[in-house]
């Protein structure tokens, strides 16, 4: 009868034992993912700050960019300025050639209108050059306005994508702190 007892309890051992060691097993198996999990967390933890800094230093570049496209407008802006400042003159010389033509009846000399027509016709070429010159800086003045806001939005663009990154790499670290925890749980159970 106690070889009996003795059998049992030597069966429930080892049945006890076996359990154990599949829990063992089981924890070692759990572990071995963990660690590569959060191997593969860090990998992508370096991988987004690696895109970040890449997004910064594309910003930055914008940032010049814009300085200096806004100089350039800038500059432009006083170019029209003195351009139409320096046609006021011609413009007002062009009226009052307009009116002496239309003062000038059949009676006057032909030398007098001769020379009123080509003053007329210099004055007619110097301001047709200028207007040609205010279009074309207000071409350009039209082009760096729209470059300006072509920048403007893929600044807004990068921005929002770094601020998704950031939240990504914030979730990856917070997911790597929790598979950290969690391993070193099953460490301290498997010690247990």
């Amino acid at each position: 009868k106690r070889l009996l007892e003795i059998n049992e309890s030597i069966d429930y051992a080892s049945n006890e034992l076996n359990k154990k060691n599949n829990s063992l097993d089981n924890f070692i198996v759990t572990q071995r993912e963990i660690n590569e999990l959060i191997v593969s967390l860090k990998k992508e933890v370096d991988l987004n700050k690696t895109s970040l800094y890449g997004m910064e230093d594309k910003i930055k570049g914008y940032s010049l960019r814009l300085k200096q496209i806004n100089e350039k407008n800038h500059l432009l802006s006083n170019n029209l300025k003195n351009v139409i400042n320096k046609s006021l003159p011609y413009q007002n010389k062009l009226k009052n050639l307009e009116l002496n033509l239309k003062e000038n009846n059949q009676n006057h000399q032909n030398s007098s209108l001769l020379r009123i027509n080509k003053d007329f016709e210099g004055v007619d070429l110097e301001l047709q050059l200028l207007i040609e010159k205010r279009n074309l800086l207000l071409e350009q003045k039209n082009d760096i306005a729209l470059n300006h806001e072509r920048i403007n939005n893929e600044q807004n663009l990068i921005l929002v994508k770094e601020k998704n990154l950031l939240d990504s790499i914030k979730e990856l670290a917070i997911s790597h702190q929790d598979w950290i925890a969690k391993r070193n749980n099953l460490k301290k159970e498997l010690l247990t």
